[in-house]
């Protein structure tokens, strides 16, 4: 697990052979402290922390069946580093103004920070962070602008930036002289936190915390990049949707939205759906239409057979006003056509779980 994945434990293979498991209970034993949601039930999750070391963190569930008695089992799951420092860059302005000289100063980082330190002229005691808040996004990511007056001419700036990990970036430091280069900070992705859903849920993904610094985003794209492949809604905006697929046990879905910005540099964030089975059949019935045709007396006569991927009743009809009709598994139907005559003809199935598959149409000619 890398830090930031949304971690599932699951004890529903508890068993009680003379009664049934009344409670659950889950704690944490070792490694650095999460957040576990729903401890007290089968399935707990929480969000890996962030850690810079490889790290073991092991919980133990506790089931109590329905006379009280208690058995418990442990679990480990081991947890990838991250030892990458951070890199943090620099844009700055300056003009004079009474008699001093004012810099406005953007530092920025490459990831999400716990806070960016800097300093003027190499003074130990003026060490400054720009306090930042890292449960929010922007300021996780951009100090300033800082403006600083002075009456010296082109000081030095010092500055540095630590991660979440606790990871710390080398000491940077330039000269304040206005030729430090104004480059475009690439936009940052936010692809929202990693969500568990139930197959046959609706699902919206939303990017609305993804921002640029130093400009606007221009475009959004969503891509499915994992897990059984869905039908993404409004894929080129913020918000996309989609209706979570029928499993086989539980699955997972991966996400990824790309932010361009206005001059063309993009930014990425992955989210992670955890779908859950729920045992239910939850998917529509698949009819596939296909017809003989053969000329009679100048016109067409259709035989046509009706073919559904699971046990299912297949109706079908020729005019809007008629009743729906049952068509057996396995027959055809005939329609014989008069000369130059167009009919539709409409079509569904409903499979034995009551799901209905969406009305299907073909012109006879």
């Amino acid at each position: 697990m890398a830090v930031g994945d949304l971690v599932q434990l699951d004890g529903t293979a508890s068993i009680d052979p003379d009664g049934s498991i009344s409670s659950y209970q889950w704690v944490q034993t070792a490694g650095s402290m999460v957040d576990l949601s729903g401890s007290d039930s089968a399935t707990p999750n929480f969000s890996a922390p962030y850690v810079m070391n490889d790290e073991i963190l092991s919980f133990e569930l506790t089931v109590t069946d329905n006379s009280g008695a208690q058995a418990a089992d442990s679990v480990s799951i081991s947890l990838q580093g991250d030892a990458v420092p951070p890199q943090a860059t620099l844009q700055e302005t300056h003009y004079k103004s009474q008699g001093k000289w004012v810099y406005e100063v953007l530092l920025s980082a490459d990831e999400a920070v716990d806070d960016i330190y800097w300093r003027i002229d190499n003074l130990a005691t003026n060490v400054t962070t720009c306090g930042l808040d890292d449960t929010v996004a922007w300021q996780a990511y951009i100090c300033g602008p800082i403006v600083i007056e002075t009456l010296n001419l082109n000081p030095i700036l010092q500055w540095y930036a630590v991660d979440l990990a606790g990871n710390s970036s080398a000491v940077n430091s330039a000269v304040l002289d206005g030729n430090v280069p104004v480059v475009n900070l690439a936009p940052v992705a936010v692809a929202g936190d990693d969500q568990m859903v139930t197959e046959g849920d609706p699902v919206n993904l939303n990017g609305n915390g993804s921002f640029d610094s130093d400009g606007v985003i221009a475009s959004y794209s969503w891509q499915q990049i994992g897990g059984p492949a869905v039908t993404l809604v409004d894929a080129d905006t913020s918000t996309a949707s989609f209706v979570s697929t029928d499993v086989s046990g539980d699955m997972t879905l991966t996400f990824e939205l790309t932010v361009t910005d206005g001059q063309g540099a993009t930014g990425n964030d992955t989210i992670s759906i955890v779908v859950q089975d729920t045992g239910q059949d939850i998917s529509a019935p698949v009819t596939t239409y296909s017809s003989l045709i053969v000329k009679i007396k100048g016109s067409n006569q259709h035989t046509i057979t009706l073919t559904v991927n699971e046990p299912a009743t297949t109706y079908y009809r020729t005019d809007p006003a008629n009743p729906w009709v049952v068509l057996p598994p396995g027959d055809t139907f005939t329609v014989q056509l008069a000369k130059k005559q167009e009919l539709t003809f409409y079509y569904y199935s409903v499979d034995t779980a009551g799901n209905t598959e969406t009305l299907k149409t073909e012109l006879l000619q």
